[in-house]
């Protein structure tokens, strides 16, 4: 029996490029002569994919919308790849290519973008359509447009006569199809999705309601209308969950939609609702759906007032089976609903389906005309897919296995994106132009000075951290960034980038000393990292604040939960466990605060942090580390017996790679016995690395697992491996022998992770954005796989902005 037919719908909604690869690592190799762009993607599954969508970011091809697009083009092994210049963001400009392909099981392809004649371009059949008809020619009469035809437009504002069934508007709203599917959306206070369904395959939406309202709902041979909306909001609508029950978006003053793009491979339309009316305020509300060949999924995407915190998605209820996926996931993995029965206009089956990220669930919910999902809307923004599947399609199987297997291969696609890596023209020149360690400072500036471009003051408190996607507060990543682009700011006598950091920080530090948005009752350890850029504005002003806002921190570790053998718990909500990570958190803190203001009485308890992650977390057969352990050995990530995560993650061990390095350089002269440890255990540490390293002189997400699928040279492990090399062989912690390793490392920093773009702005590329343990989170290798690979994580950022100094001093 044939499944569905198998479609893909890649990274193109999710992160532009700028990923790890994992069996090519070409960043490293100069630009073929006469070409603009190196791309190598990989796919990150085991299983093939066909038709697999990557879209790059034009500025991170080092293209700007203005150049003339028409003669570039991309190739792979000299032959030509389908491509689409595209406007994501419906500004009228192009601002990234759609790239369609055929993966073999982990297979890699490097493709080249480069000028190309007429008859050296693809030859890309037309697979996707969207379309707005407006009858011209005619009059009003009342609510009803009386004669004239139809005609396509760009963009229409409605008459304020227009409601349903006005015959205004072809199929009364804009339509978008590929080839598998079409869709409709009534433009009106009804704001319903209909479905047309196929019975041959291709674009037939240009032949629909061209003679009025009821044809498309009796079976052509195209297909037909296969849905009845009545009062529900259809297959895949939005509205407000209120009163048990979903309200339409219907309170609307005024509707405009226009097309977006209507191309060979994707297609895209936006609704404006205008003055729409929540019962709670007025404000507007776009909405942007897109659809790529050979998918039957429509990608929507939600902006509107920040204040509206939730939105529900819902399903036409027809009486039919609810089937819903594994919520047991991680946050930004993609998950969905399903219906699925004998619910089609004609009687027929239909299944239809709603995918989201596990991050934006709240629940599921049913009203009497509804089944439906509600989602978290984030920072005003939301993301979602849906479509559906009609038993009269040609070869479809319609089951609910079929199409469950289905539903878990399209959540797994969009959950593991491929691999991407860009090697353009700009970079090129600015790692000609600069080097790599020689000019490590001026790396780290230009590192610093993208950010703050970037991002502004979003770290600071009542803000809203767009990388994070959630209000900004007290916590590890913004200490790092802070550290980091103060430090820069000293190097280089920048007094910008210290008042930046000491904005941010301040901003959160009351006139008394408390910390705003800090809560000790949690017991978080990554709470305590900003805590030394607290140490460091004290030093540098005397100010009490800074060392009365401390000395909370420091009363929260003498009060944290412990291990048995005496290590911090990581978090109150993960009790009983040791996490590589916290380590970092909250060792090199307490040293140096306990230097300042306790005559070093804590060094003992912080030392012995480090052995019991070296006697616990350490394997001894190779000498690297367990992400965590578990004392109880209840969570599902532990082993029943020893209580250890099972594989070994390049940052988590990275995150004790940078604690040995800073809490050594903490600790006095005196403390010879002290240092004699970190420094043994630094040395075990760097010796079972070392050979882990790839052919271009990085690390893998997981450390020991190279040529596995999905694996891929990471940025945050990799530089934190280099700040232990470089630190550790400045201050003695490493033997004076390991400082070519150390610069090597960082030139492979250079070369392989990082990416100019066409307004000069340095990115750090290839970071695994997050990773955890718990709470759908089970530590598996796909799992590790599974979280977003992103750029400029400040986990990643943030280090390599540290090395700068530190390099900068190493080479001289």
């Amino acid at each position: 029996m044939k499944m569905i037919k198998q479609v893909t719908y890649g990274v193109s909604f999710l992160a532009l490029a700028g990923c790890g690869a994992t069996t090519t690592e070409s960043k490293k190799e100069p630009l073929p002569s006469g070409s603009l762009a190196m791309v190598s993607v990989t796919n990150p599954s085991a299983q093939p994919r066909a038709s697999q969508s990557v879209t790059l970011s034009l500025s991170d091809l080092g293209l700007v919308s203005t150049q003339d697009l028409t003669t570039l083009g991309f190739t792979a092994n000299n032959q030509p790849v389908d491509y689409q210049w595209i406007d994501q963001d419906g500004d009228g400009k192009k601002d990234a290519a759609l790239l369609m392909l055929d993966f073999a099981a982990a297979e890699a392809k490097s493709i080249t973008l480069a000028e190309l004649a007429a008859d050296q371009q693809p030859t890309t059949a037309k697979q996707t359509h969207a379309e707005i008809g407006v009858k011209v020619g005619g009059s009003w009469n009342g609510k009803t447009y009386e004669g004239g035809v139809f005609q396509d437009v760009e963009a229409i504002d409605l008459p304020p006569q227009v409601t349903d069934h006005s015959y205004y508007l072809r199929y009364e709203g804009p339509g978008i199809e590929s080839n598998m599917v079409g869709y409709r959306v009534y433009l009106d206070w009804r704001n319903g999705f209909d479905i047309f369904g196929k019975q041959s395959y291709g674009l037939h939406l240009d032949q629909v309601g061209q003679d009025g309202y009821d044809s498309y709902h009796e079976l052509a041979d195209w297909g037909m209308d296969i849905l009845k909306v009545g009062k529900s909001v259809g297959a895949g609508g939005y509205g407000l969950w209120k009163k048990n029950a979903i309200e339409r978006v219907s309170d609307v003053q005024d509707w405009s939609a226009k097309i977006i793009e209507d191309g060979n491979l994707y297609s895209a339309f936006a609704i404006d609702y205008q003055g729409w009316n929540t019962g709670d305020l007025t404000t507007d509300l776009n909405a942007v759906l897109s659809m790529q060949a050979d998918s039957r999924l429509v990608n929507v995407k939600l902006s509107t007032d920040p204040s509206i915190q939730e939105m529900a998605v819902g399903l036409v209820k027809g009486g039919s089976k609810v089937i819903t996926g594994d919520l047991d996931i991680t946050g930004e993995a993609w998950s969905y609903m399903a219906t699925l029965g004998e619910q089609a206009l004609d009687g027929s089956t239909l299944a239809m389906f709603v995918l989201f990220q596990k991050e934006d669930y709240q629940q599921f919910v049913e009203d009497e005309f509804n089944n439906g999902v509600l989602l978290k809307v984030r920072g005003g923004e939301l993301e979602y897919y849906f479509g559906a599947s009609w038993g009269l399609e040609p070869g479809i199987d319609l089951t609910e296995a079929a199409l469950v297997q289905w539903l878990k291969d399209q959540a797994e696609q969009l959950t593991i994106s491929p691999r991407v890596v860009i090697n353009n023209q700009a970079t090129q020149a600015l790692r000609k132009k600069l080097g790599g360690a020689q000019s490590a400072l001026a790396w780290a500036e230009k590192a610093a000075a993208a950010e703050i471009a970037r991002h502004g003051n979003e770290l600071a408190y009542n803000q809203y951290d767009t990388m994070r996607q959630r209000p900004a507060n007290w916590e590890y990543t913004m200490g790092m960034m802070t550290q980091a682009i103060y430090g820069v700011g000293k190097a280089t006598s920048n007094a910008d980038y210290q008042a930046w950091a000491k904005d941010i920080i301040d901003s959160f530090v009351t006139e008394d000393g408390n910390i705003l948005s800090y809560d000790k009752s949690k017991f978080n350890i990554d709470s305590i990292n900003a805590g030394k850029m607290l140490l460091q504005l004290y030093k540098d002003s005397s100010d009490e604040r800074y060392r009365i806002a401390a000395a909370q921190l420091a009363d929260q570790l003498k009060d944290h939960p412990r291990l048995d053998a005496g290590a911090f718990w990581h978090k109150q909500r993960y009790p009983y466990q040791l996490w590589l990570d916290g380590v970092y958190m909250g060792m090199p803190f307490l040293a140096e605060y306990s230097l300042m203001f306790d005559d070093g009485h804590a060094l003992d308890e912080v030392l012995q942090e480090f052995r019991v992650a070296h006697e616990i977390l350490r394997n001894p057969d190779n000498g690297l580390y367990y992400h965590a352990y578990d004392e109880k050995r209840e969570q599902v990530w532990a082993d029943k017996n020893s209580g250890l995560s099972p594989f070994f993650w390049s940052r988590g061990m990275g995150w004790f790679a940078m604690a040995l390095a800073d809490t050594y350089a903490l600790l006095p002269e005196s403390e010879t016995e002290k240092r004699a440890e970190l420094s043994q255990i630094a040395l075990e540490f760097v010796q079972a690395i070392l050979p882990y390293q790839t052919e271009n002189s990085v690390w893998l997400q997981i450390t020991d697992m190279a040529g596995e699928p999905g694996n891929y040279p990471e940025a945050s492990g990799s530089v934190m491996f280099t700040y232990l090399l470089v630190k550790g062989a400045l201050t003695g912690l490493l033997p004076a022998e390991y400082k070519p390793q150390a610069l090597q490392a960082y030139n492979a920093i250079v070369d392989n992770f990082t990416l100019v773009d066409a307004q000069n702005q340095l990115h750090i590329t290839q970071v695994c954005q997050v990773a955890g343990l718990g709470f759908g989170r089970d530590g598996s290798y796909q799992y590790y796989m599974s979280e977003p690979v992103v750029d400029n994580d400040p986990k990643a950022l943030a280090p390599f902005m540290m090395l700068g100094p530190l390099v900068n001093q190493l080479v001289q």
